[in-house]
């Protein structure tokens, strides 16, 4: 009898221990980028972001850039520190956007880490109906390519729709679009 209740509270603890690796999974925090290569906020700039995650550091390569956006701040401070949220100017009524395409490596290499989830929150995607009183609207979207996996999204009132490709995730207002920022997130 003593041998089975020794064997229960041992498979009981691993059912803990393995349950709570599974459930405390941390989440991203991308802070304190590095610029490794290419010239700062233009095309080609490579920026390495350390601990994204206990273990893996992520690499971030800024993509396209629509003619006449400039990127201002990489990782603006105004949100959630924990977010990569670039501050884009452009001239009014002008579309255009920022590609970022960003890979996970185990920290200190060069080495993908492969990651199984990858939660990405789209934050503040809207617009404003009559911007200037003359009928002209502002509306915003993202884009998340999704490297073939899978998408999990609520929304809230009428003025968002999300729709889904092959490869990606659109969470556009309903209008017309004039500022676009696509992150490119790949499992390699």
């Amino acid at each position: 009898m003593k041998t089975n209740v020794t064997l229960v509270k041992c498979l009981f603890l691993l059912c803990f221990f393995v349950s709570m690796r599974v459930a405390a999974q941390p989440d991203y925090a991308f802070k304190n980028p590095l610029l490794i290569s290419g010239t700062a906020l233009q095309a080609g700039a490579v920026y390495k972001y350390s601990d994204v995650k206990p273990g893996v550091d992520a690499i971030m390569t800024l993509g396209y850039i629509s003619p006449d956006v400039t990127v201002v701040e990489l990782d603006g401070t105004s949100g959630y520190p924990e977010a990569i949220q670039p501050t884009l100017n452009l001239p009014a009524w002008t579309n255009g956007y920022l590609e970022m395409d960003i890979q996970f490596v185990d920290a200190g290499t060069i080495s993908a880490a492969v990651q199984s989830e990858i939660a990405v929150t789209c934050i503040d995607v809207d617009g404003i109906p009559d911007n200037d009183g003359l009928g002209n609207s502002i509306h915003e979207f993202d884009e998340i390519n999704l490297g073939g996996g899978y998408a999990d999204f609520a929304t809230v009132g009428g003025e968002l729709s999300v729709s889904q490709s092959e490869t990606g995730l659109r969470e556009p207002t309903s209008r017309e679009w004039i500022i676009q920022v696509v992150i490119l997130l790949q499992k390699r």
